[in-house]
């Protein structure tokens, strides 16, 4: 799904993210979809808007992405919650990570 106003079009991604809010509490999620900007997650509770947060997220070969973000929104949604989180700083190689899940196949 596209929310208006998105500025990059998302791909599908399926994998387990955790997610660590400031007060240490940990969530075990699972991505929906991901771009350069942020991911999508189903969460098993609600995280209120405005929350930051820390992600880590399995690439491809069992390379870890580590990221910074903040919650856009989380809605009801099939088995859970919906949330969106914008990323503010992915960590190391994490950009070239999530740039080569979300490039086309094929493309070099």
């Amino acid at each position: 799904m596209d929310r208006p106003g998105r500025a990059q079009q998302r791909t599908r991604f399926d994998g387990p993210v955790t997610l660590t809010l400031l007060d240490d509490t940990r969530l075990d999620c699972t991505a929906i979809d991901l771009s350069h900007g942020g991911i999508s997650l189903r969460t098993a509770q609600p995280v209120r808007p405005a929350t930051y947060c820390a992600l880590r997220l399995m690439a491809g070969a069992g390379q870890p992405v580590m990221a910074f973000g903040h919650v856009i929104y989380s809605e009801p949604g099939a088995d859970g919650y919906q949330t969106g989180v914008q990323f503010l700083q992915i960590e190391g190689d994490g950009a070239a990570l999530i740039a080569s899940l979300i490039a086309p196949r094929g493309a070099a």
